[in-house]
């Protein structure tokens, strides 16, 4: 193997030790492969492979350096299943070998396959690598199950105990076992390594020794002796002697091929079965009805035909049966079997050969055979028999007739995506009408041809593009918005016709975005000019390298006189100061400027017909409850604009001076598609409306706009939803309808077209709307931004103070510095009693940005801003800023002005940001008023709903208050006890083991969900599953995972049971685990707090699954080796075993059921 790869050590949040296993005995006959004395049955390089005392010796020395790896391979036969055992010494800093085994043999002696690896250093020894294939597969010390991009694993033992076996200059065992895809290796008897390959490239072949290129090296082996493992047999199977097919032309990456076989049944049928597998996934309809299908090869599925279709096999009348089938990548092919059993007891089965068809321009056109299911590979079939099942419950859509469509407009589909095209998140339409669609992740994009009452066509475009987020086509160009999480450059690139073949024949980076994920870089659009492009970005998103102009002076700070709170959890506590952004730049993506910053994580936005840009954001759910919590919200994005987004408790709210809040505000939602209705044919009010997709949800909103002084307000109305509906695009079809895109997180992916009953005439005149009114806050924005960008503040600043100007006084406090700040607080301090909102925000802004004042200066501060403090406790405006600067400016009658104010406060949000703002009050307690508040924070705070990160708001609330207003309660304050509750919400009960539960097993529950009724059992086995723990529903259950309150707005049964029989399948961005692997061997996995140039933080995973947060981990810059996204979810497997059918189907039931008749029942 490579030594120059890095030198890393797994590790997992389970640790299992397991015992060394002996050399066990089948009774097979061993075969030594050497004989002591000679190569004989072996070819290698002679100038480094010879045999000295009786042992094979590699080497290189300085006189005879080696220059490129060579290997040793025997040629007197190969293997598929066997056991091998030999003993081995490695000798010289640096050197590096290895036992080749199921290897093909190569070329200028080097070979191709599995690696068992060994080194000085220990690094690798008792590992295996794939020579020519895929690397390093898996590290010394793990158990671990390849399935394609998915992966699992668990420690053998302890990793520096391992790291002990195999010392150079010392002999010592090596054992390898290979059965079917498992692979074991011990190292002096202690099991090192157990891989179980389920993508496996190498099926069978030779062993051969590794010498590797680098510094002088020695490596011996002796006593090479070899079992082979009884053959597999073909056993019967329930494809009998169906074919592997495929198309003539072979298999190609991204296809689809669509399979009919016309069946001539013989009379009334009884029942009916289907066998099926496919590399890499199939759907089967009839009469135009998908009733199964599978996308796991090795795990074939039985499906038995529904009473409609037995009906009509019944019929006496020829039926068509028809397979979608697809291939990812590499070789691809289908077999499948149907068992027909007739009323009158005889029977028939109709299997894959070559009298299944395809269409080929409307003609049929026979497939190919590629060979019976088989135990052994061949270059024609490279299936072996596969060993699992799946439940053949197909993955549908949802039907466009349940969708609910707001009156006078029609839902129907216009595109069942193919799995094998992956999940689609983003679409636009190119000049000849046709849709471009992107998939999340390596599927790439395609191209879609809608014909007028045939199905449309779908053309994978073969650009090399993984993940696009946003797509725009402008004449012969396509501009793409690459946003991968596979290490490839992400930003803008241009796919372009050059000749005009209607192909898309070059592809250039534009602009690199150092950014990814769900919080990376995301739409496109062309400006209303046709000049420019624009683009919005979320905020992991650093700015583009080659800014030319900011809109705003680019300097952002957290702009409050307290320390903000950090997310407990780490969320958002790595991002860019500046948060999300709106960019433009020239075609060629040359020149930028930002024209607005602090979003969080707009993934689209739109133009209405003047001009005005809006996005669709979304505040972080676990903030849910907290004071500083933004809820989803339309932006009107102007240039100039800092929309306040900040980590923590830091953000900017909306009412603030200096920044514009929501044109609109939506229930919790996952803002994806924003469109204006200018550019389609819906009549009305909804021919000027914006549309916003929430993704998680599964609504359309529509938002129809109205002035508001210089910027707008509307509310946003329910226009199409659907359960599940995970929509995450929209864009005007030519004829004026929407179409909607479904997909995200792996959804499958459906294009529905929405129309309306009578759409509005293509030439019918449509108004600007344009703002009337005279300037407002907007324009205020505006001015102060110009302001700000202007270096001579001698010259505007003095007229704006004498102007006693707002938007002047916030510019000075955000730009002026310590020489502006005593003329501005002198200047403010004349204001009259009450202050209003701009004054106390700027004096805010200016002790924030420019530090304390003079003693003098303060003094005078705090005696006028105690003048705003009322004799009794009647409401004032703005009473938790002016908490916050006299807690700031160490005012005595802070605690007297807020304690009050908290215990009365109407909601909990204002309940905590007083509790915040004092939890730093120095002076001013008296023992009656630090035990108020600290009352109030250890009993009625306890009581507060919010999302996952508000407890840990809380608690470090708590802890500050302790320690200061504590000080004032004589002997400390003793918090009162907690009533213990009746019956703990979230302890999961430890039901009796009733079944170890896997897809398969449970494929019938599917079609039991909608006579479920008891919705009681449904929420009890819930409960009892222990999923309380870690997950919302309503205003009960953890925060540790994902809110499920309207889990059916975006999942299936289907994907609700794979996500808890397989939780790592798919795990969102916002819980990832990240792993932090040192030079010295120490692996650190946890959530990703904080991260600079120094230091990496991490906080590890509670004990129990949801528990209390583990400890935090600091990692030095220069100890740190790689740092990855970990690939196991702490969701743990097996929360359904002890539950029955029954508990399950209820279970599921009440998760899909919508929340208001959940409630009902």
């Amino acid at each position: 193997m490579d030594p120059l790869r890095p030198r890393l050590r797994l590790t997992a949040l389970v640790v299992l030790a397991l015992s060394s296993l002996s050399h066990p005995g089948f009774g097979q006959e061993t075969t030594s492969l050497f004989d002591g004395s000679t190569l004989s049955g072996w070819s290698g390089d002679e100038r480094f492979w010879s045999v000295e005392d009786g042992v094979i010796l590699g080497r290189s020395t300085p006189e005879n350096p080696l220059s490129a790896t060579t290997y040793l391979t025997y040629t007197n036969g190969e293997y598929r299943d066997f056991d091998i055992s030999l003993e081995f010494r490695i000798d010289g800093q640096g050197s590096n070998s290895g036992l080749q085994f199921r290897s093909i043999p190569g070329e200028n002696h080097q070979v191709l396959g599995y690696q068992a690896d060994l080194d000085a250093a220990r690094d690798w020894t008792g590992g295996i690598y794939e020579q020519g294939g895929r690397g390093v597969i898996a590290r010394r010390g793990v158990r671990m199950l390849q399935n394609g991009k998915h992966s699992a694993y668990e420690l053998l033992g302890d990793l520096a105990e391992l790291k002990k076996l195999g010392a150079p200059g010392e002999w010592h065992t090596y054992r390898v076992r290979a059965e079917g895809t498992r692979i074991r290796i011990w190292v002096d008897g202690t099991l090192t390594c157990d891989y179980d390959d389920r993508e496996a490239m190498f099926d069978g072949g030779s062993f051969a020794f590794q010498l590797h290129q680098g510094p002088p090296m020695e490596v011996r082996y002796r006593n090479i002796e070899v079992e082979r493992l009884p053959a597999s047999t073909v056993p019967e199977t329930r494809f009998g002697t169906a074919q592997w097919i495929w198309t003539p032309e072979g298999a190609r990456d991204a296809q689809v091929v669509r399979f009919e076989r016309r069946l001539h049944p013989k009379g009334p049928v009884e029942k009916a079965t289907l066998h099926a597998t496919c590399d890499d996934g199939v759907e089967f309809s009839m009469n135009d009805r998908v009733f199964a299908g599978g996308d796991d090869w090795k795990a074939p599925f039985s499906a038995a035909l529904q009473p409609k279709m037995i009906k009509a096999l019944s019929a006496g009348k020829p039926i068509v049966l028809r397979a979608e089938a697809w291939n990812l990548s590499g070789a691809a092919g289908l077999i499948a079997r149907l068992d027909i059993e007739y009323k009158d007891g005889t029977k028939e089965s109709v299997e894959t050969n070559r009298w299944w068809t395809k269409r080929v321009d409307g003609e049929p056109k026979p497939a190919e055979e590629l060979g019976p299911i088989s135990a052994e590979s061949t270059d024609r079939r490279p299936w072996g028999m596969p060993s699992g099942e799946s439940s053949g419950v197909p993955d549908l859509p949802l039907a466009a007739s349940k969708l609910e469509v707001q009156p006078g407009y029609r839902a129907e589909e216009i595109l069942r995506v193919p799995r094998g095209y992956g999940s689609w998140v983003t679409l636009a339409v190119d000049g000849k009408g046709r849709l471009i669609a992107a998939a999340e992740a390596e599927k790439g994009l395609f191209r879609i041809t809608l014909r007028k009452g045939g199905l449309p066509t779908v053309e994978p475009l073969g650009l090399d593009i993984e993940g696009a987020q946003g797509l725009l086509v402008h004449g012969r160009d396509l501009y793409i918005m690459q946003n991968a999480m596979t290490g490839v450059d992400n930003g803008l690139f241009r796919a372009r016709d050059t000749d005009g073949d209607d192909l898309y024949d070059e592809l250039k980076l534009l602009t690199k975005l150092d950014g990814s994920g769900e919080h990376g870089p995301h739409a496109i659009w062309l400006t209303p000019d046709g000049e420019h492009l624009e683009v919005i970005a979320g905020n992991t998103t650093a700015f583009p390298a080659n800014v030319e102009r900011f809109h705003m002076v680019p300097n952002w700070r957290d702009d409050q006189l307290l320390p903000s709170l950090p997310d407990t959890f780490g969320h958002g506590n790595a991002m860019h100061d500046h948060g999300g952004w709106l960019g433009r730049c020239d075609l060629d993506g040359e020149h930028w400027e930002i024209l607005s910053t602090g979003i969080r994580n707009a993934f689209d936005f739109a133009y209405d017909r003047a001009g005005n840009r809006f996005a669709f954001d979304a505040d972080m759910e676990w903030d849910m409850g907290a004071p500083w919590y933004r809820a989803p919200r339309l932006l009107h994005v102007a240039p100039g604009v800092e929309f306040g987004w900040r980590r923590g408790s830091g953000k900017i709210m909306g009412s603030e001076p200096d920044t514009l809040d929501a044109v609109a505000e939506t229930g919790p939602a996952s803002p994806v598609g924003v469109l204006h209705g200018k550019d389609g044919r819906f009549p009305g009010a909804l021919g000027e409306a914006l549309f916003l997709g929430d993704w998680t949800r599964g609504i359309i909103y529509s938002v129809a706009l109205r002035e508001d002084g210089d910027t707008f307000r509307g509310e946003p109305k329910p226009f199409v939803s659907g359960r599940p509906f995970p929509l995450t695009d929209m864009v005007w079809l030519d004829d004026g309808s929407m179409a909607v895109v479904t997909g995200g997180r792996g959804r499958r992916s459906a294009i529905y077209r929405i129309a309306a009953e009578e759409p509005r005439a293509a030439d019918a005149p449509r108004g600007v709307a344009e703002i009337t009114a005279e300037p407002g806050k907007l324009a205020a924005q505006a001015r102060r931004a110009a302001l700000e960008l202007d270096p001579a503040i001698g010259t505007w600043a003095p007229a704006a103070l004498a102007a006693k100007d707002p938007v002047g006084w916030l510019a000075i406090a955000r730009v002026g510095g310590p020489e502006w700040q005593k003329p501005l607080l002198e200047n403010l301090m004349e204001e009259p009693v009450p202050m209003g909102h701009a004054a106390l925000r700027a004096i805010e802004l200016s002790l924030a940005r420019s530090g304390a004042p003079a003693d003098d200066v303060r003094a005078a501060l705090l005696a006028r801003l105690e003048a705003e403090v009322p004799a009794h406790d009647e409401p004032i405006p703005h009473d938790v800023k002016l908490t916050e600067l006299l807690v700031y400016l160490g005012s005595d009658r802070a605690p007297a002005f807020a304690v009050p104010r908290m215990l009365s406060a109407v909601t909990q949000e204002r309940a905590i940001d007083f509790a915040l703002q004092l939890r730093l009050a120095e002076s001013g307690w008296t023992p009656e008023l630090a035990k108020s508040y600290l009352d109030f924070l250890h009993t009625d705070a306890r009581r507060f709903l919010g999302g996952r990160s508000i407890e840990g708001y809380l608690n470090r609330i708590r802890e500050a208050a302790l320690e200061r207003a504590g000080r004032a309660i004589e002997g400390g304050y003793t918090p009162p006890p907690l009533a213990e509750p009746a019956a703990p919400l979230y302890e999961m009960e430890t039901p009796l083991f009733v079944e170890q539960w896997s897809l398969p097993a449970l494929a019938t529950v599917h079609g039991q969900i909608a006579g479920a009724n008891d919705r009681a059992l449904g929420e009890r086995s819930f409960r009892r599953a222990g999923c309380y723990a870690c997950h919302r529903v309503g205003e009960e259950g953890g925060g540790t995972g994902p809110d499920l309150t309207d889990a059916g707005g975006r999942f299936t049964s289907r994907d609700l049971l794979i996500a808890i029989l397989e939780p790592s399948r798919d795990i969102s961005d916002q819980y990832l685990d990240t792993e932090v692997w040192t030079k010295d061997s120490e692996v650190y996995v946890g959530r990703l707090v904080e991260q600079d140039a120094e230091w990496t933080t991490l906080q590890l995973p509670p004990s129990e699954p949801g528990g209390t947060d583990g400890a935090l981990v600091d990692v030095p810059a220069e100890d740190i080796q790689l740092v990855r996204a970990h690939p196991i979810s702490r969701m743990p497997s097996g929360m359904l075993d002890g539950l029955h059918t029954a508990e399950i189907v209820e279970l599921l039931a009440w998760l899909l059921d919508d929340p208001a008749g959940r409630k009902e029942r």
